[in-house]
């Protein structure tokens, strides 16, 4: 195929053997795909190197921000397209790409919708949908700050939407859903922390409550059903983590207001 698209696609990878196939799969028509393996346990690396469009590249973690800019510096293409390991492109967003890559681009950036598969349903409504994020982006447009957690770009230029989604496959089952939800709070805890940031656990209370609302009402998680509801539980729970934990960091030091 002389005609792919001149996109690389940068992948970050750890112990993902039983969702990185179906990532890679329908890579093909993407001139440069980056998988970077930091450290993985199980077979990713033996999978990841069985596609011959895939460049291997192995480092060191050094945390999510940090790592990513590093495999994004190595992408050669025009445009770099940021991908989990956990997500699909859908067909219909591949073939929104071949047609955008022939046109006279005016935009920096573009936002793709994500669209959870969780416990045999896709997740339409709640705070895990829509989740718009910055996933397409020209080179030499974009920086990464450093974050503990939810790293994000930040885009010199205009950013526009595309209607194809991305699938993804977020967590294995609920008890992969709390480990990391309890890692991803404990993350964003320090993150605030030395920020200066401050929290009490009333406020942990006031934000999880509000979190459950619009979760399940205001967003309609209730229209997901029963699982909508253990969903909007779920993002209740978490945000009550991220705060008491902050709080506890804080007062551990001396510096917690009440």
């Amino acid at each position: 195929m002389t005609d792919k698209l001149p996109i690389s696609v940068c992948i970050l990878c750890k112990n993902e053997e039983d969702r990185l196939r179906a990532c890679l799969e329908v890579l093909e028509p993407f001139k440069e795909v980056l998988v970077m393996d930091t450290g993985s346990a199980d077979s990713s690396v033996g999978l990841a190197q069985s596609y011959e469009y895939v460049t291997l590249i192995e480092e060191s973690w050094q945390g999510f921000a940090l790592s990513r800019r590093s495999l994004f510096n190595k992408a050669t293409q025009p445009w770099i397209f940021w991908l989990d390991a956990d997500e699909v492109l859908s067909g219909e967003l591949i073939a929104e790409l071949k047609r955008l890559m022939v046109k006279d681009l005016k935009n920096e950036a573009y936002e793709i919708n994500r669209m959870v598969f969780f416990e045999d349903q896709w997740i339409k409504h709640g705070l895990w949908f829509p989740d718009w994020n910055v996933r397409l982006f020209k080179q030499g447009c974009w920086d990464m700050p450093e974050r503990e957690v939810h790293e994000s770009l930040e885009i010199t230029g205009q950013i526009d939407r595309l209607q194809g989604l991305i699938y993804h496959y977020t967590y294995r089952d609920w008890a992969d859903q709390r480990q990391r939800s309890i890692k991803y709070a404990t993350l964003w805890a320090k993150q605030k922390k030395k920020e200066g940031k401050e929290s009490s656990l009333g406020k942990a209370v006031v934000r999880s409550s509000w979190a459950f609302m619009r979760s399940y009402f205001l967003k309609k998680g209730c229209l997901d059903g029963y699982l909508g509801f253990k969903i909007a539980i779920a993002v209740s729970k978490e945000v009550y983590l991220k705060h008491s934990l902050l709080f506890q960091m804080r007062k551990s030091e001396g510096g917690a207001s009440h």
